[in-house]
């Protein structure tokens, strides 16, 4: 019996994919209901929940559950993204969800979402740095995101690279960092990105 309710809630909730309005522009209180309902029955329940400390690694993050494009899972996203690697849940959920998730891409850039028990986004923002995108001579990047226990983000991406046409080849790396913290109404802060650089010279 109530996997027949669950069939036809989801069925009511992806109607609300395309929501039917009045001429003001309003969305019924029917269509507000369906959404709030789905997003904690069907959606939320894809994220697992995570334990503080973390610490991300976004490329090895292992297999996870990803969201449905052809479902009412798009309507808890924005700018038009519409599949998603659902990474978890942060535990304390007393005043509202705050969900990681990873884009498809060549690093599985991570966000973080913040949402009213309703399902209206509170606020978003980019976890990772961004930094490791690749170079000719002996690039290498690794990149760390870490959450404590009082919500505070450290997000760092480390690049080493020589240059090109260098005989002995200097060695340069580069610490591209921001933080953050989320507070206890959702609200995300992120500092702007800091870079520190330092240049060793190698031997042949």
């Amino acid at each position: 019996m109530r996997s027949l309710s669950l069939t036809l809630l989801i069925v009511c909730a992806l109607a609300a994919c395309s929501p039917t309005q009045d001429q003001k522009g309003r969305v019924s209180e029917s269509e507000v209901a369906d959404k709030a309902i789905y997003f904690k029955e069907v959606f939320i329940r894809k994220f697992k929940p995570i334990d503080l400390p973390l610490t991300l690694r976004p490329l090895e993050t292992g297999e996870r559950p990803t969201t449905n494009p052809e479902s009412a899972d798009t309507l808890f996203f924005r700018n038009g993204v519409t599949y998603a690697i659902c990474y978890g849940i942060l535990p304390d959920t007393l005043n509202y969800y705050g969900v990681i998730w990873q884009g498809i891409a060549d690093f599985d850039p991570p966000y973080l979402t913040t949402f009213t028990k309703q399902g209206d986004i509170i606020d978003e923002a980019e976890l990772f740095v961004g930094q490791c995108g690749g170079a000719d001579c002996g690039w290498t990047c690794s990149e760390t995101i870490k959450i404590d226990e009082q919500y505070k983000i450290v997000s760092v991406d480390t690049v080493t690279t020589f240059d090109c046409d260098s005989v002995k080849g200097n060695l340069k790396k580069s610490v591209f960092y921001k933080s953050g913290y989320v507070n206890d109404k959702g609200i995300i802060t992120m500092t702007p990105e800091i870079v520190i650089q330092g240049i060793k010279s190698v031997d042949e």
